[in-house]
């Protein structure tokens, strides 16, 4: 899995220390977004129910590509708040984090094993129990 480090939009530190040797989901979205907005609250309710479990998740706010997604970092705390989101986010200004996970367009997400190994990505909205089954398939 390619390295996700940075600051939250809140202001905290992001790095490899927080989900080395853990099932890892990633999340690329855009607060403009509509499929990013219907998938939102799967995505919270997951990480409320997995990271019991050892499963770390991060946001990766995509900025810039083709639509031209903004990167309004008020914006994004809003739509945070507005959703509940409780796992950490990242803003990625450059695509640099997109670009190393080889990411097309949003929603998408990533899921890694313990060991660093991609093993899933979903293209589209996650839905309801999906990214379970998936990380159920791990083992």
């Amino acid at each position: 899995m390619p390295a996700v480090s940075g600051t939250t939009l809140l202001g905290e530190s992001f790095g490899s220390a927080d989900y080395t040797g853990k099932i890892v989901v990633v999340n690329f979205w855009n607060y403009d977004c509509p499929p990013c907005r219907q998938e939102q609250p799967v995505l919270q309710a997951d990480w409320a129910s997995l990271r019991s479990k050892g499963v770390s998740f991060v946001g990766v706010m995509f900025v810039g590509g083709v639509p031209a997604w903004p990167g309004d970092q008020a914006a994004a705390r809003a739509y945070l708040q507005q959703f509940g989101v409780t796992y950490p986010v990242l803003v990625d200004d450059h695509s640099s984090i997109a670009r190393s996970f080889a990411i097309q367009g949003i929603p998408t997400t990533v899921i890694a094993d313990g060991n660093g190994q991609l093993r899933f990505r979903v293209l589209g909205r996650v839905r309801s129990g999906q990214l379970e089954q998936l990380i159920n398939e791990l083992g």
